[in-house]
């Protein structure tokens, strides 16, 4: 199976979609004011995030320029919404943020012994985390 196959990703969007509103409910903040979405895909985790929290900035980052394209032809939630194109085992934010948000992508990134430990480097003192994730295959 490989996971970024185009049709095999279709085939698991319901259920991912479901996975990412239930992370979504799960965050504990009240009111992050920036949020990063690691492995955007389509921008749809992006949009649930600043459609929850109407005040936040969201940069969503992803390694394909397709996914991006995509995302951004779905919208930008009036503005607030900015598409990276980057690694998202490689990205790092400008300054700390509040909400650091991943579903179903980080298992595709090689080397967790590193990644986690710099994504927590990326949390302002009173940020979060929330991760929905398949096992590596």
């Amino acid at each position: 199976m490989d996971p970024r196959d185009p049709e095999q990703f279709q085939a698991y969007h319901g259920p991912k979609q479901r996975a990412a509103r239930d992370l979504l409910e799960r965050v504990p903040l009240k009111a992050p004011l920036r949020i990063v979405d690691l492995g955007c895909a389509e921008g749809d985790g992006a949009r649930l995030l600043a459609q929850r929290y109407a005040e936040a900035r969201v940069t969503a980052v992803d390694a394909s320029s397709a996914d991006l394209d995509e995302a951004q032809a779905r919208g930008d939630a009036e503005g607030r919404i900015t598409f990276v194109a980057a690694d998202p085992g490689q990205w790092v934010p400008e300054r700390t943020v509040d909400l650091l948000y991943s579903s179903f992508a980080l298992h595709l990134v090689p080397d967790h012994e590193t990644l986690f430990p710099r994504l927590v480097q990326m949390l302002a003192p009173w940020g979060g985390a929330g991760r929905a994730d398949a096992p590596r295959l």
